[in-house]
């Protein structure tokens, strides 16, 4: 069984793709604590190193055939804004040109988001494959297009070393909506009424405060009344929508209120993000009258974590983990495409 091992581990999103593809899991790095002690619980035959990459010394670990390295990504986000000054891991990556050069694995991947294409520390990170005899090649991919029922972009990046061959990337795949993936979570989830800045976001749109078709996506998706900002609540009459009214998400926290829109079920559900330190509360769902709270259960689904995964007490650290992650599907068809590449090498 081919093995592996991965940097900035976080939850372990990746590891648990890369172990249902049929890679073995060595070890990881990831400097916090609490993560690390979550990661620890889920893989428990695997060797967790509770350091910063940069202080973790490679030539005291374990050889691999696969190293994965998810570098930290807040530098180069899109959800980032301009005027918030370099963040302080802007240059992690850099730390992974040792292990490449001292661990000399077979494959190397590279997960990151779109925006780190263009950072100097990855093209260092190439240059330093180049230098230990890799080849490589990368590309942006959607998570939406290989089985995860969310819109999540993210670079890919692999190389292998000397002759072998490069997988190919995994060929894309219908894409799935969110509620296919949550259904059976909804009844369970708890009741909530939609916030102000949402209904005001619905009026700048151009929704009228009184029984106004709302058109999304040019699809007429169902009547609702809208209460002026000065009434106390907002409610939404359930005699102007019928038990065929669409069931959306609508995302709320971490939501740019410019570009609020709610997502058909049929459709990958928008990124999901982190959020540390702020309310996990991140869409609603809405079909009819009933608006529902998203679960972190559902939120986890939709991540494509599976139900029985080990999540900490903590809202905002098991937020935090799940935004962060790689997609364990995703992680998993690059894993296949890797093992793939192999049997078509050793048939020839």
């Amino acid at each position: 069984m081919p093995t592996f091992a991965t940097l900035f581990m976080g939850g372990g999103g990746a590891d648990l793709g890369l172990e249902a593809a049929g890679f073995e899991s060595i070890w990881g790095i990831e400097r916090d604590p609490k993560i690390a002690e979550v990661a620890q619980q889920n893989f428990p035959n695997t060797k967790i190193i509770n350091q910063c990459v940069g202080s973790a010394s490679p030539r005291h670990l374990e050889p691999v055939d696969l190293l994965w390295m998810s570098p930290p990504c807040q530098q180069y986000s899109n959800a980032r804004r301009g005027d918030i000054p370099d963040h302080k891991d802007k240059d992690a990556g850099l730390y992974c040109c040792d292990y490449i050069a001292i661990l000399s694995p077979r494959w190397v991947i590279l997960e990151n988001v779109p925006g780190y294409s263009k950072s100097p520390t990855f093209e260092k990170i190439l240059q330093s494959l180049i230098r230990n005899g890799y080849r490589y090649h990368w590309l942006i991919l959607d998570a939406a297009d290989h089985g995860v029922p969310q819109n999540r972009k993210r670079l890919i990046m692999w190389a292998v070393k000397n002759s072998e061959p490069l997988p190919y990337f995994p060929e894309s795949k219908p894409k799935k909506g969110w509620y296919q993936a949550i259904s059976d979570l909804i009844p369970e989830m708890q009741d909530c009424e939609l916030a102000d800045w949402q209904i005001k976001r619905l009026n700048e749109l151009g929704y009228l405060p009184e029984k106004a078709l709302i058109d999304i996506g040019k699809q007429l998706i169902r009547q609702a009344t809208v209460r002026e900002s000065n009434d106390p609540s907002f409610t939404i009459v359930g005699g102007h929508c019928n038990s065929h009214s669409p069931i959306l998400l609508i995302p709320r926290a971490g939501a740019c209120i410019k570009n609020i829109l709610p997502t058909p079920q049929n459709k990958p559900c928008p990124t999901i993000r982190a959020m540390a330190g702020v309310s996990t509360h991140w869409a609603d769902i809405v079909q009819g009258s009933q608006i529902k709270r998203i679960s972190q259960k559902a939120t986890a689904r939709l991540q494509t974590f599976p139900d029985d995964y080990k999540f900490p007490e903590s809202k905002s650290l098991s937020q935090q983990i799940i935004g962060n992650a790689v997609p364990p599907l995703l992680a998993k068809e690059l894993g296949l495409a890797i093992l793939k590449s192999i049997n078509l090498y050793e048939d020839n």
